[in-house]
């Protein structure tokens, strides 16, 4: 538990210290409020019950006396002349008492208080009902009788007094009761108050103790650590005992003191490789200028081999260029023949073009045309319709003829009558007999029409298979005669185009080997002046040795100097 305790963040113990002592300070003030509260409870009943309740008691007792006082006037045959100003003092008393019996009704609030209340009400009403007769013998002037009621109305005035007495001691005795809660609620208060405002000062010393030492025994740590790192002392680490900020910071100082002790350890061990590295370092600059001499005498043996080489480079450019001279001409040639075949094929995709269009359009026309002719035969069948009509008009005109016949017989058999009827049927018959020859006419035009028809669709259904078996066959001939065609273009221009490729490609490939063999004879010249500065080089690389060896001596002066000031740390073994 000490542990864990330890291990909180310290934020976390700081909000637990004040937050403790702050829920010590609320429950206080909490216990102290309600302590104050029943206070000001006892206060408001000893005020609002005991002390208003005592106030309207003392009205009715007044009143009472004020009413006694009344009586005996009115019982005192000397005071006639005032008797009815009298008698209306004494019903204001009365009233007046009544409404405050009625405020004092409101104010009762216990079983004993209501016991002595009850009672004192039936009293005072029997007290109101004795005042009305009693009131009568005065004002009649009978002095028995006035006398006679004024004992009865006085000895309910009595045991009202005395109802009333009890009652004020009874709400006395209340009121000292609420006095004395109130009076144990303060002292109950001022102890609490006492006893948690000492808890708290307590808790607050002992969580303040607590947070120094935890604080100021991290610190001291922290700062002893400083203090050996100030002396070059790496150690010994922070012993880590919690896991809060503290401990948190000894962990990283710790961990930076490793990776300085790490450090140094690489710098030592870097040094000490140093110094080797420089006695190395030294040898190797000997060996290196022994190397730079040999390489001298190499570099002259080969500037004389890059001169004999260069002659030989320049034999064969002149080889490559006659060459190359004869490839260009045999190129130029091959491009002229792959135009003519360029041509030759554009001239094809032309005519192939066109022969598709003609054909193209020929079936359309043939399409079109045929469509139109066979709508138009069909349309030429109506003349049969025709006929058939013409037929049936003919029909129609006979039995009509036979009708006007008919008609005549019957009128030539009505005699006069019959007559204008007769008239009629002749002109029908006449009208018949037109259609009839109107018909006969028709049939005549439609025959010929049915001839003339026949010869048309006869004609068209020939030129229709005319085209459709020599026209069109001929147009596709036609466009597959300039496919192949434009096929054989194509193909000779693919072929002029493989061989101006390729000679231009040979052509290339000996440019390229002349380029090549003249930056041979370009590089071998520069080769021979490199060698030249090489020569140089070596001399220069030589006397750089010579330096590399003086540096090295004083890179192993420097590690040794370096390992002296490592060995002023101490670290952990």
């Amino acid at each position: 538990m000490k542990q864990k305790c330890r291990n909180l963040k310290v934020i976390y113990k700081l909000i637990f210290c004040f937050g403790s002592i702050i829920s010590l300070v609320l429950f206080d003030g909490i216990i102290s409020y309600s302590k104050i509260k029943g206070i000001d409870k006892n206060l408001d009943a000893i005020y609002s019950k005991s002390l208003v309740k005592l106030t309207t008691i003392q009205d009715i007792r007044n009143n009472m006396a004020d009413l006694t006082s009344g009586s005996l006037i009115l019982i005192n045959p000397a005071n006639k002349d005032v008797v009815d100003k009298t008698i209306s003092d004494m019903n204001m008393l009365i009233d007046e008492s009544t409404n405050l019996t009625k405020t004092y009704e409101k104010l009762v609030n216990d079983d004993k208080d209501k016991k002595i209340f009850s009672q004192y009400v039936e009293n005072f009403n029997k007290y109101k009902q004795s005042k009305d007769k009693f009131f009568e013998a005065a004002k009649s002037g009978d002095e028995n009788l006035t006398k006679e009621q004024f004992d009865i109305f006085d000895g309910y005035r009595a045991v009202i007094n005395d109802l009333l007495d009890e009652t004020i001691k009874y709400n006395q005795n209340i009121a000292k009761v609420n006095y004395d809660n109130s009076q144990k609620e303060y002292e109950s208060a001022i102890g609490s108050i006492s006893i948690f405002g000492l808890i708290v000062i307590v808790v607050s010393i002992v969580f303040s103790y607590i947070l120094i030492v935890s604080i100021i025994g991290q610190l001291k740590k922290v700062k002893a650590f400083s203090e050996r790192i100030s002396q070059f002392d790496f150690s010994e680490s922070i012993e880590v005992v919690s896991e809060d900020e503290f401990g948190e910071t000894a962990v990283s100082l710790n961990e930076a003191q490793s990776n300085i002790v790490e450090l140094l350890k690489n710098i030592t061990n870097s040094s000490n490789q140093l110094k080797s590295d420089s006695d190395k370092l030294s040898i190797n600059s000997e060996e290196l200028m022994s190397k730079m001499q040999e390489m001298n005498t190499a570099c002259k043996t080969m500037e004389v081999t890059i001169e004999e080489n260069s002659a030989a480079s320049e034999e064969i450019s002149a080889s490559v260029e006659e060459i190359n001279s004869a490839v260009s001409e045999l190129a130029q040639k091959a491009s002229l023949a792959r135009d003519v075949a360029g041509k030759a094929k554009e001239n094809a995709e032309n005519v192939q073009e066109k022969g598709q269009a003609a054909a193209v359009t020929t079936q359309d026309l043939y399409k079109e045309k045929r469509e139109a002719i066979l709508n138009a035969i069909e349309e030429g069948k109506i003349v049969s319709k025709i006929k058939d009509m013409a037929e049936t008009i003919a029909s129609i005109s006979d039995q009509t003829n036979l009708l006007a016949l008919n008609a005549a017989i019957e009128a030539a058999r009505a005699g006069e009558n019959g007559k204008g009827f007769a008239v009629v049927a002749d002109e029908v018959r006449k009208l018949a007999e037109q259609s009839k020859e109107a018909v006969n006419d028709i049939n005549e035009n439609i025959q010929k029409i049915d001839v003339a028809f026949e010869n048309l669709s006869s004609g068209s259904n020939d030129i229709l298979e005319f085209m459709n078996e020599k026209v069109i066959p001929e147009f596709n001939g036609f466009v597959e005669g300039g496919d192949r065609y434009y096929k054989d273009a194509d193909y000779i221009n693919e072929l002029s185009e493989d061989l101006a490729s390729t000679l231009e490609e040979f052509s290339a490939t000996i440019d390229q080997i002349s380029e090549a063999i003249q930056n041979v004879a370009l590089n071998e010249q520069k080769s021979s002046e490199k060698v030249g500065v090489a020569g140089n080089v070596v001399k220069e690389i030589n006397a750089v040795s010579e330096e590399v060896l003086e540096t090295s001596q004083g890179q192993a002066d420097l590690s040794e100097g370096l390992n002296e000031l490592v060995s002023k740390f101490k670290v952990e073994q």
